[in-house]
Order: C-alpha cells, then sequence, then structure tokens
C-alpha cells in the first residue's frame, strides 16, 4: 500500500487558503505563540488552532492503517485525519500534524505531504512508509515530543497535579486525562515523564544476603 495520498483540496469549501497576513487576535503574534495561547486552558481545541493558523482541518475515511497526514496542496497547508479514529487518537493525530507544521515546514517544499501511520514511520520507500529523505525518525521523535507538550503542557500539569492532594496517583491520573481529553495511559506516561508518578525499575529486585550467607563466585 502506498503512503497516504497527497490530495488536492483547491475549491475553498475543502481547505483554507494560508495568506501571507493571516488574522491573528492580537497583533504582532506568531504561530506558535497562537497555539501557546490555545494550549493554556486544558483541553486544547485543535479545530480553533488550525482555523486561527488558516490551516484547513478534514476528518475523511481513509485505510485503517493511515492515521492521519499534513499536506500543502495549491498553497494551502491542511491536515487530514481517519474519521474512524478515537477522539482521543484524532487529538493526538492533530498535535502531531501541528507539531510537523511547527517545526518542518520549510522541508514541504521538498515534500508536499507527511504521513503518520499505525505501523513503521520511518524506513525504505514501500508499503506505508514515509522517506527518509527530507526527514528521518530523529524528526518524528522532535515532533512527537512537541505533540504532547501541547497536548498537556508540563506546568500545567504540574499545577493541576498539586491540586488533587488527597487523591492517589490512579486517581490523579484519571481526572487529569478526562480534563485533557486523552486518554489514562497517555496521561499516565506523561506523569511518569514529569516524575509525578515513580516509574518502575528497570532491574527487578533482588533478595539482600545476610552477612551469614555465603557469597558464590
Amino acid at each position: 500500500m502506498a503512503p497516504a495520498p497527497c490530495l488536492s483540496l483547491s475549491s475553498s469549501s475543502q481547505a483554507s487558503s494560508r495568506s501571507s497576513e493571516p488574522s491573528r487576535e492580537y497583533p504582532m503574534e506568531t504561530d506558535l505563540s497562537v497555539v501557546m495561547r490555545h494550549v493554556r486552558q486544558p483541553p486544547a481545541h485543535f479545530p480553533s488552532i488550525f482555523e486561527e493558523l488558516e490551516i484547513g482541518y478534514h476528518e475523511l475515511p481513509v485505510e485503517s492503517h493511515v492515521s492521519g497526514w499534513i499536506q500543502l496542496a495549491d498553497g494551502s497547508y491542511s491536515v487530514l485525519v481517519n474519521r474512524n479514529e478515537s477522539d482521543q487518537r484524532k487529538r493526538l493525530i492533530a498535535a502531531h500534524a501541528l507539531a510537523i507544521f511547527l517545526l518542518y515546514r520549510d522541508k514541504f517544499h521538498f515534500r508536499r505531504s507527511f504521513g503518520r501511520h499505525t505501523f513503521n514511520l520511518w524506513g525504505d520507500l514501500g508499503e506505508g512508509l514515509n522517506e527518509f529523505s527530507p526527514l528521518d525518525s530523529s524528526y518524528e521523535r522532535m515532533a512527537n515530543k512537541l505533540a504532547i507538550q501541547m497536548l498537556m503542557p508540563a506546568a500545567t500539569i504540574r499545577k493541576l497535579w498539586l491540586e488533587l492532594p488527597d487523591a492517589d496517583d490512579d486517581a490523579k491520573v484519571s481526572s487529569l486525562a478526562a480534563r485533557f481529553a486523552v486518554s489514562d495511559e497517555t496521561m499516565k506516561i506523561r506523569a511518569k515523564t514529569l516524575n509525578l508518578v515513580e516509574r518502575p525499575s528497570l532491574m527487578p529486585d533482588l533478595p539482600s544476603l545476610a552477612p551469614s550467607e555465603p557469597v558464590l563466585a
């Protein structure tokens, strides 16, 4: 199966035109400052971010192994998301596409579409894969990192975590997952990376040896 197709979205009803002077709620806002304003209060509403940045956002029924992609067609950027994904998954896909736009839009003159798939993301050009050129897996990791930061900003997570002093960790995770419109598992991973939840040791606990016990060489 070929990578996600680069659709032609030429009509105004299908894609938003990104002009050289995009509208802003506040004067002199950059794209990043627009995003930061939107993600300050969870949950961030990514279609609203795309609308303000004049990026088209569309949910389409596509093949099951394709989550979504961002593309440049006829001078306009558009994000396409698999309609069959869960709402939580759609938010993650949208955040990832936005991260690609913010970090790597200068690469779009090399390649018009960057996809996100549910299996291998990078490798030799083939079924369902992105080409290595002009990006590779390190770019993907950076995009994932920024997407998570937009979905679940660290400062906000820490603040809200401290506002639940009487709850156990699982209850805090569930509460914040609902607040940020992500899955419990996604929030648990985020809490671990922020050292709010103890990470499991990579080594199993070994029984300690009493002084009288012989130590075998």
